[in-house]
């Protein structure tokens, strides 16, 4: 009975890691015309052909991994707002701060792990760029 108690214990200790999951997304980002306060159209950035992006729904321990790739004619980042980045600074987003620009036509990988015991809430993703 003992031997049984541990492995249940052992089991149950690991369920978070287990339900947690990776999230990929490749998102291209592009110039695209729309009306985004009903006055008149103008240009935008969007992800994929839409502005607003869709939202992205993730739980904590998941990784949210996004696929940038620069179709603008500058270089660009992507800045995860309000997000924790521990021991990786370099996927902040922040131009000239913590990562050089995404050349145009050129792709980056960013990691942002979603933490347990500090991610809670709505935050937004938006880009940097001169």
């Amino acid at each position: 009975m003992r031997s049984l108690g541990a492995v249940l214990l052992v089991a149950s200790s690991s369920l978070p890691s287990v339900l947690a999951a990776v999230h990929e997304m490749w998102w291209d980002v592009t110039y695209l015309n729309t009306n985004p306060d009903g006055l008149h159209e103008r240009r935008v950035i969007g992800i994929n052909g839409t502005w607003p992006p869709p939202p992205i729904e993730v739980s904590s321990n998941d990784t949210l991994v996004v696929h940038a790739r620069n179709s603008l004619d500058i270089p660009t980042s992507l800045h995860h707002h309000g997000m924790f980045f521990p021991n990786r600074t370099h996927f902040d987003g922040a131009v000239g701060v913590s990562q050089c620009g995404i050349p145009p036509g050129q792709s980056f990988t960013y990691e942002v792990p979603i933490l347990e015991s500090a991610q809670w809430g709505s935050y937004w993703i938006h880009a940097h760029a001169s």
